[in-house]
């Protein structure tokens, strides 16, 4: 657990995982720590650390929310979805049980009633009213009726209302499963799980268990979504493909694998845009089945909570979504309130907090070239190794992104250019090349790039290059210019700088007149194209 957030209890300190059987992490809230913080949100992380992965570590966050005593009491019901399976002319299921939290310490009076899709009366629950309260959670047991219900895919809802009109829907699905040898009749909404031998699925029945119906969430925050998927055989389905879909304007995310003999799929959504009533659609895919969706409603309340865009952490030079990126890179990391004012490092080595904004790679707290509320530049440790997936997380004065991912390569060459894509490159008087000031053939000019990797003198994450070494990069570049190679006279760190390489190299005496393409090749990796003006 992170220090400062004394409220966050960890339940166990280690454990071991593999892919048939995940690990867990328990942890709780301190209530007599809670009960003592003033309104407002609360920010932790638990970090999870291991020899034997490419990803670690992984930080995973956690958001309390103080909220005043005089705020009315919302339900929290958990699991926020139940399945049921159900052989063909079984009799009785047992009961499933379903937890009523409440955002109150004192105890609230609540109501529970159920619906169905088809209007039949298969599904109840029990008490249909009771009180519950933070430190004594009411339970609820929801039960189905299988009397005179015909082999399918059953669907409908639990719902809890609070006095204050806050209700929250547990989704409900009951598969009733076909008699041995026959296939599926495709009626109403159906379920799955282990099956009658010998049936042919003819559907799949998506159920969200992991957000209720009738959500609603603050932007920014993270969100778990999880989906089990089933066929209408009763069979878990764990080789579909499962991606989320919102109304909001969001971008798409898809589900992954996380137990497959109960056919969970699961993400965390991070919601990016407020909107008064939205829709959560997760379409579920297998090939040999049609698609299927499963969708909830609620809403995304505004929240100034710092928030990174998806896969919005670039090279500075050569700014590709899903763009190679490498230890000691310099990148540019894009979001929403990350931070209150725009502020520009003025020192070297360079600082891990600008106007309380900092980021963590990794792990490891990254210097800061920049920061603003809407883009920060920072440069990736050095000390993070190539081929492996990193997290990138961003505290904007106390308050924490839901964390992105980032994977490392070697080297990551990036040249820079205008937007125009002329280069950034000066002649020996230091004065800049521009198409009025061009490049002469024979002379020798230096250029700027970032991403090219570990050097043969290695450099302090965060430190200027010395001035009294040279520090040249452990794969050399390879210059072409109009397609054809160019003798490099020197390539690697520019003293006195941070991060930032520059390339020397003489323009060929029987270079053309006209915009030539540069570009640089290194370990295999291309850099961005850019244009170098040359004139006799």
């Amino acid at each position: 657990v992170a220090p400062g957030a004394n409220w966050l209890v960890l339940g166990s300190a280690n454990g071991s995982s593999t892919g048939a059987a995940p690990g867990s992490v328990n942890f709780s809230i301190d209530a007599g720590a809670a009960a003592a913080l003033a309104p407002g949100a609360y920010y932790g992380t638990i970090r999870v650390t291991s020899g034997d992965v490419v990803n670690s570590p992984q930080d995973f966050e956690v958001v309390l929310n103080v909220v005043p005593a005089t705020e009315p009491a919302r339900p929290d019901p958990q699991p926020a979805g139940l399945v049921f399976i159900s052989a063909s002319g079984a009799s009785s299921l047992p009961p499933q049980a379903v937890t009523v939290f409440a955002s109150s310490t004192n105890s609230v009076l609540y109501q529970a009633s159920a619906a169905t899709s088809d209007g039949q009366a298969w599904l109840s629950v029990s008490p249909a009213t009771g009180s519950t309260s933070a430190s004594l959670p009411a339970q609820s047991n929801i039960s189905v009726n299988l009397a005179n219900l015909p082999p399918g895919v059953y669907q409908g809802g639990v719902s809890f209302a609070f006095s204050s009109a806050a209700v929250r829907t547990v989704n409900v699905t009951l598969i009733v499963q076909p008699q041995p040898g026959t296939t599926p009749q495709v009626a109403a909404p159906r379920l799955i799980s282990h099956a009658a031998p010998a049936c042919t699925p003819t559907m799949l029945v998506p159920t969200q268990t992991g957000l209720v119906n009738n959500f609603a969430q603050p932007v920014a925050w993270p969100t778990p979504l999880s989906i089990q998927l089933f066929n209408d055989c009763g069979i878990a389905v764990p080789d579909g493909q499962v991606v989320a879909t919102f109304s909001n304007g969001d971008p798409p995310l898809p589900l992954t694998m996380a137990d497959r003999s109960s056919g969970i799929y699961s993400g965390t959504w991070t919601p990016r845009s407020a909107s008064s009533q939205m829709t959560i659609s997760a379409r579920a895919t297998k090939s040999g089945l049609p698609a299927a969706t499963a969708r909830i409603t609620g809403q995304v309340s505004p929240n100034n909570a710092p928030v990174l865009t998806p896969h919005g952490t670039l090279h500075v030079f050569d700014p590709l979504i899903g763009g190679a990126l490498g230890p000691g890179n310099i990148v540019q990391i894009y979001g929403a309130n990350l931070g209150g004012q725009t502020l520009a490092a003025s020192t070297i080595p360079l600082p891990t907090s600008l106007g309380g904004t900092s980021v963590i790679i990794g792990g490891i707290q990254a210097p800061l070239y920049f920061a603003s509320p809407g883009q920060i530049n920072a440069q990736v440790p050095f000390e993070l190794g190539a081929g492996k997936k990193y997290q990138v997380l961003v505290n904007a004065n106390g308050a924490l992104t839901t964390p992105d991912t980032i994977q490392l390569t070697d080297v990551s060459p990036g040249i820079a250019a205008f937007a125009s894509g002329q280069i950034i490159a000066q002649h020996l008087d230091a004065s800049l090349i521009t198409e009025t000031a061009p490049a002469k053939p024979g002379e020798i000019i230096v250029f700027y790039l970032a991403g090219l990797g570990q050097t043969d003198n290695p450099v302090a994450t965060g430190a200027g290059t010395p001035l009294d070494r040279l520090s040249r990069p452990v794969d050399a570049p390879v210059l072409t210019l109009n397609g054809n190679n160019v003798p490099v006279l020197f390539a690697g760190l520019t003293p006195g700088l941070v991060g930032l390489y520059q390339v020397n190299f003489q323009v060929p005496n029987d270079a053309p007149d006209g915009d030539l393409q540069l570009a640089i090749v290194q370990n295999g990796a291309q850099s961005n194209s850019t244009i170098l003006p040359v004139k006799k």
